[in-house]
């Protein structure tokens, strides 16, 4: 995770969470955060580039899309499919993901590569962290998706498509997880052992079971174990931001 917005992104949803559960039981059920509780006033620099989906029968759909986000693609991205950013060959991939969010314990960061029809490049990072709606989970995803950089061409030539570089599996909520970054005392009930079982969301990888063991990145801020490959995609599990 690179990007200021995106952390600041998480930090709050984490903010949003701790006080979900507060007064929750102790079986091992977390309770994510209500769609009711963001508050525009409390994360409103970061609302450009914020989203929230709504699951439909066969695809995620934006319900609401910040207009820094808008201006990225040229458009206005209200009620489009969340997948159709994507280049044909990601797009199942890219709704699978957001179709898993909220019915196990963890977050997804996307990251992408995005073009134009003039050949610029960009790289851009997706958050997607599961909301309830009205009690019930599985409804509604809320994400903040960022460039890497802010070139002067950027929002005057649409980004077309973009591809899946990476995916990464974040729970952190776990021991020692993103331990020195939060601002704030994580609840004892919810912090969890890390186990160790690498995450494969129902039909994810059906179609590509390659499990080889992706070399380290440049940079360092991924050299950690957990690390494998899926295809063309680099997936990380769990591990530090």
């Amino acid at each position: 995770m690179r990007h200021n917005n995106t952390k600041a992104m998480l930090s709050y949803w984490m903010e949003l969470f701790s006080s979900s559960n507060q007064d929750s039981d102790t079986s091992g059920q977390f309770r994510w955060p209500e769609r009711s509780d963001i508050q525009p006033a409390a994360c409103r620099h970061l609302l450009g580039d914020m989203f929230i989906l709504q699951e439909g029968d066969n695809a995620s759909n934006y319900r609401l899309a910040g207009t820094r986000l808008c201006a990225m693609f040229g458009r206005e991205l209200k009620r489009e499919t969340f997948s159709n950013t994507f280049v044909p060959i990601d797009r199942k991939l890219a709704n699978n993901w957001v179709a898993n969010m909220g019915r196990d314990d963890y977050l997804v960061l996307l990251c992408t590569q995005a073009h134009t029809a003039q050949g610029h490049a960009i790289n851009l990072e997706t958050l997607l962290m599961p909301l309830m709606h009205n009690g019930v989970a599985n409804s509604r995803t809320v994400g903040i998706c960022v460039p890497e950089s802010r070139p002067g061409w950027l929002g005057m030539i649409p980004l077309v498509s973009q591809r899946i570089k990476s995916v990464r599996v974040i729970r952190p909520w776990e021991k020692n997880s993103f331990k020195a970054n939060w601002p704030f005392e994580m609840p004892e009930k919810l912090v969890r052992e890390h186990g160790g079982v690498a995450v494969t969301p129902p039909a994810l990888f059906k179609e590509n079971r390659n499990q080889a063991i992706a070399p380290e990145l440049d940079g360092g801020d991924f050299q950690e174990t957990g690390i494998r490959k899926v295809g063309h995609l680099t997936v990380f599990d769990g591990g530090r931001d």
